[in-house]
């Protein structure tokens, strides 16, 4: 070791100041090489594995509960709390509160879950709303289909009536009686073009 490391086993997990410097063992360093800078080089894969080296670090590096690691100088009040080498100063917590620091933490806590219920709820109202609108549609178009079906058959049986009444007039052979069948085939007429009007103002229907 470059200088003379205290090695501490951390109670919590916890983060390293950037700019430390950390004695480290070979899986302890690789675990973390895109944040550390050795101080004279990186482990020798055929040394021992619980062999410690002297690394800088170049950002927050992260150790998890139960590890050990050197540490040079002055330990970071952080990491002395999770190494339980030094209790919190009086009137601050585990975290670094203050009573005044805690009490605004947990009502920021408070008011950041009420604000997540509260975007959760409305997510699901908008679903919902979105939900009953795509049944609405659907109710609306089977109404226009069901009324175009309707005028559609009418058109379909008008029509059939006036071809029955043209081969009546056609067949009939008493002149008395043609009158009377051409105002049948002039009433059917009528009846199939209202039909053909009513089919023609309902409204397309889609795919």
């Amino acid at each position: 070791m470059s200088k003379k490391a205290e090695v501490v086993t951390l109670q919590s997990g916890t983060n390293v100041p950037s700019g430390t410097v950390m004695h480290l063992t070979r899986q302890q360093a690789d675990a973390r090489r895109h944040a550390l800078v050795p101080v004279k080089g990186w482990h020798d894969r055929d040394g021992k594995p619980d062999q410690r080296m002297a690394f800088t670090s170049n950002a927050q590096v992260f150790f998890k509960a139960g590890e050990e690691l050197g540490l040079e100088g002055e330990l970071d009040r952080g990491v002395a709390i999770a190494a339980g080498v030094n209790e919190p100063a009086a009137g601050v917590n585990a975290d670094g509160d203050t009573a005044g620091m805690a009490t605004m933490r947990k009502q920021f806590d408070a008011a950041y879950a009420k604000q997540g219920k509260e975007l959760e709820a409305a997510k699901a109202s908008v679903e919902t709303a979105r939900e009953e609108g795509i049944k609405a549609g659907r109710a609306e178009l089977l109404k226009e289909v069901e009324a175009y079906n309707a005028a559609a058959e009418a058109h379909e049986a008008a029509d059939d009536k006036v071809a029955e009444a043209e081969q009546a007039l056609a067949d009939e052979q008493e002149p008395a009686k043609k009158p009377a069948l051409q105002h049948a085939l002039d009433i059917a007429k009528t009846e199939a073009a209202a039909a053909k009007s009513t089919v023609e103002a309902l409204p397309k229907i889609k795919a």
